[in-house]
């Protein structure tokens, strides 16, 4: 019947429908009608509402679905073997790449890549072990052969007995080298012994030669000079109280610090003056400059036998560094005879040659010898404190 027809031919309509089906984002978008998309509609919404203008044709952008496709891409274009199979085993364990059903064809090549990549290199790496193996069976077999032959030479053509001269020979070497440990050994410790005898000297010397101020409370009266500024109060005291002038040495000697000798500079800026001041600078700089002139042989860097680096400054200084980092301070004098002094040694000027001869007052058999060392390893270890 003709409505028997038209019912085939819907059914034939259909049935095409049902054997090429339209599939995709547009398909369902179409299909929807006038209901949201479903990444549209909040978690807390019982029912899909209606929309109110036409629906997107396509997905929002997601950061971790473009993040998950980039280290996809980089994975696929690395060259080395081992990063790519590392880099496709982080993308593929992606939880957004994972569920993302619009790369699951893509996602199940990678996955099949990435065993295929990872089983060569699991038997290259074996072929690799294997190989060294080999080689290495080989070597200790070769070795051992080697060893078999020397062992059957020696013992078909084995060798004389030593002569008697041989073995005088090395019984006079065993001697010589027996010998040599032991005067090594014996110069070693006699050279510490006289490291730490000049390291005791040097400190005796500072204490004793260098300790020996001038108390300025006995001074106040004005009864000579004060050769020696000490504790900043008792300085104070001395400056502000003291009833007879300044002397030139006063103005000459510092404190020990800087801080204490710009408050030596301005209490005698305030008693003396403008005027005075600056003529007491005047008087005390040409001290200076004949000071500096006088030690200028003895100034510059030196270093004894002992291995000690000795460096003076203009200001007539001594700076000492031990072969074990110990420091040593200490200070050049000129004495009433216009002699340089270190505590017991004056300088012995009538030699002409370019080392430097420290004579003992006492005992002037006994000697202190410092050669010039301009070398920048000496200076570096001067200024650091390193160890020799």
């Amino acid at each position: 019947t003709p409505s028997y027809r038209a019912d085939c031919g819907t059914f034939t309509r259909q049935a095409r429908h049902i054997v090429a089906p339209q599939v995709g984002l547009n398909a369902m978008v179409s299909a929807l009608g006038g209901l949201k998309a479903p990444w549209e509609v909040s978690a807390t919404q019982k029912f899909t509402p209606r929309l109110s203008h036409p629906p997107e044709t396509h997905r929002p952008f997601s950061v971790g679905r473009s993040r998950a496709q980039n280290m996809l891409a980089v994975a696929l274009a690395t060259q080395d073997d081992q990063a790519k199979v590392r880099r496709l085993e982080q993308a593929l364990e992606t939880p957004c790449v994972r569920y993302e059903r619009a790369q699951t064809p893509r996602l199940m090549q990678v996955a099949r890549d990435a065993t295929v990549l990872r089983g060569e290199l699991t038997r290259k790496d074996r072929k690799k072990a294997w190989q060294d193996k080999q080689e290495k069976e080989k070597k200790e077999e070769k070795e051992e052969k080697e060893e078999r032959k020397k062992k059957s030479e020696a013992h078909e053509n084995p060798k004389p007995p030593p002569s008697p001269e041989d073995l005088l020979k090395e019984e006079e070497a065993a001697a010589l080298r027996i010998q040599s440990l032991y005067r090594g050994q014996k110069d070693r410790q006699t050279v510490k012994a006289m490291a730490a005898q000049e390291a005791q000297a040097a400190t005796r010397i500072q204490s004793i030669y260098r300790g020996q101020v001038e108390e300025p409370g006995r001074d106040l009266a004005g009864n000579g000079p004060i050769r020696v500024v000490v504790l900043s109060p008792q300085a104070r005291e001395w400056e502000e109280f003291r009833c007879s002038a300044v002397f030139l040495r006063d103005s000459v000697n510092q404190g020990a610090t800087n801080k204490a000798y710009m408050m030596h500079k301005d209490l005698l800026f305030r008693r003396l003056g403008g005027d005075g001041f600056s003529k007491l600078l005047d008087e005390a700089e040409v001290i200076t400059k004949k000071f500096q002139a006088r030690i200028k042989k003895a100034r510059g860097f030196f270093q004894t036998s002992n291995g000690i680096i000795w460096y003076v400054n203009p200001e007539g200084e001594v700076k000492g560094l031990t072969s074990d980092g110990n420091k040593i301070r200490d200070r050049i004098q000129v004495t009433d005879d216009d002699a340089l002094q270190i505590g017991p040694f004056r300088l012995d000027e009538d030699r002409p040659c370019s080392c430097i001869h420290w004579i003992r007052k006492d005992d002037p058999e006994k000697t202190w010898n410092w050669s010039r060392d301009n070398t920048l390893r000496s200076r570096v270890r001067l200024g650091t404190g390193e160890r020799a």
